[in-house]
Parts: structure tokens; sequence; C-alpha cells
């Protein structure tokens, strides 16, 4: 059985794609019953103020409101993404004049390709690579730029072998970040993209960002769909990932097959598809099915619409009944990443053993007799997992 999403799902997950048209979205709107699902996960996934550009025309035809949320949401996040922008331009202008080279990464990338005021593509943190070398100039540059060293400790034991430095945060706006890349992945990844690839094929940003440089059309994708599928196992940000992917393959000069190719020659293959997968389930992003094929493992169809459910339930748990164990979770992911088939050592920062949740849990995860105990005691939750997510009714 193919899997539809909700009205609610999509009406938000398509504003992701820069082709969709309002019309579009009050069809879909006519279908939905929870509209405070809607505002919460259109906050919650960063794309208020782009529901609220592409619908205000016709504002009229919505509920009252949630026009007035998202109004409201949308100039606080247009308020945010002024100050992020400023910040980072602020920041690769003081690099550059300290003689620190700079490679836009991630959202902020997409940023400097499409729209330099972010507001095209919302983000909560700025993402910036520079040498190794570098790290301890840099960061006195940007601590002297006002950003503060985040305050929090366990970060430091977590972050051992990272890409990046702890982060540095805002002073006057919570929740804006930055971080300074001195590695593209983690040390002890076996994906076979590193910085010296990017910075070999990057080019000169434009306006804002001048001085800086950003990663070629196709390295940016596979570098994203890594990020999102592997390094956070598809459990956060899928809207703001699938807009990236259709502004960068709706950019100039794209090309599918070069992007296959270097997915495939990265060992990215198993992430560029089911980040692609998912972007075009969820949100409906045009993906050429020869693209698909080129870059999936062989999976029986029926496995892989499990795991569009499966995935799915992680964007939100009111879609479908997430899974209620976190070995079910990683044995999924596995099925759907196939480390050992795309030619991984290990699995990397998969973290199987969830060292960042336990660090910042509030309580200790329950062993032996406990999780069985949890584990029957959730009888009800296993059962709307199998019969709704698994065997899809």
């Amino acid at each position: 059985m193919s899997f539809t999403p909700s009205p609610e799902l999509r009406f938000v997950f398509r504003a992701a794609d820069p082709r969709c048209e309002a019309q579009e979205l009050l069809a879909i709107s006519a279908q939905i019953q929870d509209w405070q699902r809607v505002a919460r996960l259109s906050e919650s996934e960063g794309a208020t103020a782009v529901l609220w550009r592409l619908l205000r025309p016709q504002a009229a035809q919505l509920p009252m409101e949630f026009v007035v949320f998202l109004q409201a949401r949308t100039m606080l996040a247009d308020f945010r993404m002024q100050r992020l922008a400023q910040r980072a331009e602020e920041t690769v202008t003081a690099l550059r004049k300290a003689g620190i080279e700079v490679l836009l990464l991630k959202g902020a990338a997409v940023g400097a390709l499409a729209d330099p005021t972010f507001r095209l593509r919302p983000m909560t943190d700025v993402d910036l690579l520079i040498a190794e070398a570098d790290a301890e100039r840099a960061k006195a540059c940007v601590l002297g730029l006002d950003w503060l060293e985040m305050p929090e400790p366990r970060l430091r034991d977590l972050l051992q072998g990272h890409q990046h430095m702890p982060p540095f945060v805002d002073p006057t706006l919570e929740g804006l970040r930055l971080e300074l890349h001195t590695r593209l992945l983690p040390a002890d990844s076996s994906f076979d993209l590193t910085a010296d690839d990017l910075w070999q094929h990057a080019s000169p940003a434009q306006q804002s960002f001048a001085g800086a440089q950003v990663p070629d059309l196709a390295r940016l994708a596979v570098h994203t769909a890594v990020h999102y599928a592997w390094q956070h196992e598809m459990r956060f940000g899928p809207w703001r990932t699938f807009r990236s992917f259709a502004l960068l393959t709706q950019h100039e000069g794209w090309d599918w097959k070069a992007f296959v190719s270097i997915a495939r020659a990265a060992r990215a293959s198993t992430s560029c598809y089911w980040t692609l997968r998912m972007a075009r389930t969820l949100a409906g992003i045009d993906v050429p099915e020869e693209a698909l094929k080129a870059l999936a493992a062989p999976s029986p169809e029926f496995v892989r619409r499990i795991l569009d459910r499966h995935f799915t339930a992680l964007s939100d748990p009111l879609e479908r009944p997430p899974s209620p164990s976190d070995r079910l979770s990683t044995l999924l992911w596995r099925m759907a990443l196939r480390p050992r088939w795309s030619g991984h050592r290990t699995v990397s920062r998969h973290d199987p053993e969830r060292r960042w949740e336990r660090a910042f849990s509030e309580s200790p995860a329950p062993a032996g007799v406990s999780r069985v105990r949890r584990h029957v005691g959730a009888r009800g939750e296993w059962w709307a997992f199998i019969t709704r997510t698994i065997a899809g009714r």
C-alpha cells in the first residue's frame, strides 16, 4: 500500500518546494482538520515565514487564528534571520581580515547561493569551515565579535573527535549559533568526502559574503544529505533539509548526473537516496526516478514503504505512531542506510549508545528488567506501531 501523508503534513512540507504555489496549498487546506497541529509543525520546522509569504495574498481563505499566528511568527522569524545574516556577514569579514580562509557550509552556503538574507532558507545557526591550524585564531576573532562560548561543559567531552568546536552563541537573541568546523565530518567517518574536496571545487561567494568560498552544488547537496540522514538519523530538520535540496536542484548549473556520481564515490548513496525519497514523499519535490534508482540499495519496495512511514513518524509523531524502542529505531535506520553495503567500516557518529541523549537526559536509561517492564507496559504503543506504521493500516 502506497503512503500518502495527511493534509496537515503535506500543507507544511509542500511549502519547502520554492515551485509550490499558493493555490496548491489552498487546495490542501480544504482537507485540514487540525490547524493547531499545522501551526505547531510549521513552527518546529521553521516554515512559518515561508508559508506566510506564499499565502498572504489569499489570507482571507484561511482560518483567522492561523493567519494571526503566521503574521506574528513571521515578524519574529524575519527579525531573527536579519540578525543571523548580519552576524554571519560580520564574522566572515572579520575572519578574512585576520587572514583566515572561510568556506560556508550547509544552510549558510545555500543562503549565499539563493538569498543572503536567509529568508528563503531559515536556519538557527551558521556553519563555517576553516583550517584546523587557524582554529585558535578564529576562536579569538569570533569572541572579539561578542559571540559567546556555550557554557555547557558536557559538550566538550561529547565533541571530542567531532568536526566542529563547541558552538558559539549570540548574546542578544537566544538560539542563534555559530559553529566553526575544522573538518567536514567526524574523524571516524568513512565517507569519502573531505574538507579538501570542498575547498578544491569551491567558488567565491558573492554579495554579502564576499571573501568567503561556497562549495559546488553537488558536493553541498551530498553533505546536506549525509548530515540529515546519517548524522541526524533523519530525526531532525527535515523541512529545512528538503528546502535546501529544492533550492540547490533548481539552481542554475545543477547536474543530476554529477550529483549521483559524487554521492556514489563518497559512499553516500543511501544517505542521498533517503533524503531525496523523503523530500519527494513529504514535500512533493521533483526528483528524477533515474536518480533514485542509481542511488538505491537493493531492498524490496514494501520494506521501503515501511521505512517511509517510520521516518515520517520521526518528523511528526501525530502522523504515524513512532517506534517504542530505540533499538528498533536503530535497526530500521540500518535497514535504510545499509552501512556495510555502502562501504562503511563503522557506523561512525550514528551513536548507537545514545551518548548525547544520556548526557543531557534528566533520568537514567532503563536497563535489564526495567527495560522489559517498560516495553510490556507500552504494549498499546507497540500494537499501534505494528499495525499503523509497519502494516500501514
